[in-house]
């Protein structure tokens, strides 16, 4: 059934009053987002409106006719549900405005091609209400759900403290994995990619600044912790081609055909395979790889990984947004995407890899390694979208003893830690806490109880009531930071 504005219109004059009310506000505020109506039509709303706001009641059609004597409000369509019809008719007018966009936008093309900023508008109308979708009753799906989803801990993160605390990586929700420049973050996310993979789920990497063949070495390194294998393959020796020939035949052998024995796949999307970085390209690719994890595993993706997110910064071509304001735009991209992937229907988890700024590194360091959410300030979409922030915390000391610290920063669905977590970390074999590291978490205190005094004594002679941060430097942070590769 098509309603055109005058069918709408007519039928204003036959209604009572409070669905009147209602109505008016449904056109009004439709008309006001989306520019629905023509200039004629909005005349008509507003003449009707102001009748009946001067008059407090229903108009009469002999009324109108004063202000538009060649109304004919006879000859129109009787409607039962007028509020429905109204919703109809504003779906109707939206369709025909996304057409028109999107005849627009292809004109574009012919004369720019698909620049990032056409890519975006396209993106943009694919997801506005033009776009048919089918209504699921909750009520009719809650107990499917439920019994489907009994076990709602969620991807293990194989931090145990964490675990312990968030229960587990969620579908349908954002978490963020902190830290300054060298201390973890991606050692982190490696690590978190390979329990996934243990625990059945699938995983697509999105590595934004190391080439998806580091990222498979640091996999690898990572896989030859457990303790089935016979040789410990550190990443290093992968990078710098230094094996020696047993060694590499162990990895091509052992090794790599033993990692595609997990229940779970994983799949490393690198700066080469991004086509462009806009949100068209980016859902093209991430429908490719989940299709083929269809084929492969019989189900698509469970979690998503971006390392990290503040490198869509460089993104922005047209150069008509500011840094931040990209990366919050990107941050409500994945979010969209993790509550209705690729518009499936389906959920999945995704963890933004974010880098903390140097100032809240520096407020960290006096504040036993506990990052403060201001770190992230620099976009503020990355703290809002997220379920989940956790902050990955390393000094010189706790770095020259394979250990971080682990802060729960966020966390919307219970408790945080009010202090962070001393963890074993392997950053030689791409590991932070789950089972393989060299240290373990009581000897890891035990082994820093002496150090600890002298680590205070250093941090209070840098930071002294004068806050004059430049003593910071001999205590040879730049020296010991991981390289990037972590």
């Amino acid at each position: 059934m098509h309603y055109s504005f005058d069918d709408i219109l007519c039928n204003l004059f036959k209604v009572e009053r409070t669905m009147l009310i209602d109505c008016l506000n449904l056109l009004k505020n439709n008309n006001l987002d989306d520019k629905l109506l023509t200039l004629d039509e909005d005349r008509k709303l507003k003449c009707f409106e102001t009748i009946f706001n001067n008059l407090g009641s229903v108009p009469t059609i002999d009324l109108f006719k004063v202000q538009y004597p060649n109304y004919d409000g006879d000859s129109k369509l009787e409607i039962t549900n007028l509020l429905g019809a109204i919703r109809l008719f504003i779906k109707q007018r939206r369709n025909v405005l996304a057409s028109r966009n999107l005849i627009c936008e292809a004109n574009k093309v012919a004369v720019e091609g698909i620049t990032p900023e056409i890519s975006n508008q396209i993106s943009d109308i694919l997801k506005s209400d033009s776009v048919e979708l089918t209504y699921s009753n909750v009520q009719d799906r809650i107990i499917d759900y439920y019994e489907k989803q009994a076990d709602n801990s969620g991807i293990k993160t194989g931090i145990e403290q964490v675990d312990k605390v968030i229960g587990g990586l969620k579908a349908g929700q954002v978490s963020v994995v902190s830290g300054f420049t060298g201390h973890g973050k991606s050692i982190a996310s490696v690590s978190i990619m390979h329990s996934a993979i243990e625990q059945g789920y699938n995983v697509c990497y999105i590595s934004l600044e190391l080439s998806a063949e580091h990222l498979m070495y640091n996999m690898i390194s990572r896989h030859s912790l457990d303790n089935k294998f016979t040789k410990k393959i550190e990443h290093r020796d992968l990078k710098s081609k230094s094996l020696s020939e047993e060694c590499w035949n162990y990895v091509k052998e052992e090794i790599i055909p033993d990692l595609g024995t997990l229940p779970g796949k994983f799949y490393i999307l690198d700066e080469q395979d991004i086509e462009a970085y806009n949100y068209f390209a980016f859902d093209r690719k991430l429908q490719e790889i989940e299709n083929l994890c269809f084929k492969e595993t019989g189900k698509g993706l469970d979690l998503i990984i971006v390392d990290h997110i503040q490198m869509l910064a460089f993104s922005n071509q047209t150069a008509k947004l500011s840094e931040n304001s990209l990366i919050n735009r990107w941050c409500n991209y994945f979010r969209s995407n993790c509550l209705d992937f690729l518009k499936s229907k389906r959920q999945v988890h995704v963890i933004l890899v974010a880098q903390i700024n140097r100032q809240g590194y520096l407020k960290a360091l006096r504040n036993n390694g506990m990052y403060n959410l201001t770190a992230l300030k620099e976009a503020n979409e990355i703290e809002t979208c997220a379920s989940v922030i956790l902050g990955i915390f390393a000094d010189p000391l706790l770095i020259l003893s394979n250990q971080v610290k682990v802060g729960i920063l966020k966390n919307r669905d219970g408790d945080r830690l009010s202090e962070p977590y001393l963890c074993s970390a392997n950053y030689a074999y791409q590991l932070i806490g789950g089972n393989g590291s060299t240290l373990s978490t009581t000897m890891a205190n035990a082994e820093l109880n002496d150090l600890f005094s002298m680590s205070q004594f250093m941090n209070e002679e840098c930071f002294s009531t004068t806050y004059n941060f430049a003593p910071i430097e001999p205590l040879g942070i730049e020296e010991f930071e991981v390289s990037d590769e972590y």
